[in-house]
């Protein structure tokens, strides 16, 4: 349990490496604008979704 060992932040035989995770990221969670991982998504009158920064004037 991580509540046990709060050194533990991956489950147990996790050896994978981040660039491995940023390939298998869905295509659904990039913005399209700059293909990057969204962490501030907004969504327009379209539907569409983007990053807020990609989209502010």
């Amino acid at each position: 349990m991580l509540a046990e060992n709060p050194k533990v932040d991956t489950y147990e035989g996790a050896n994978v490496s981040i660039k491995h995770w940023s390939r298998v990221i869905p295509e659904d969670f990039r913005c399209p604008i700059s293909l990057e991982l969204r962490e501030d998504p907004v969504i327009v009158s379209t539907g569409q979704t983007y990053e807020r920064s990609c989209i502010q004037k």
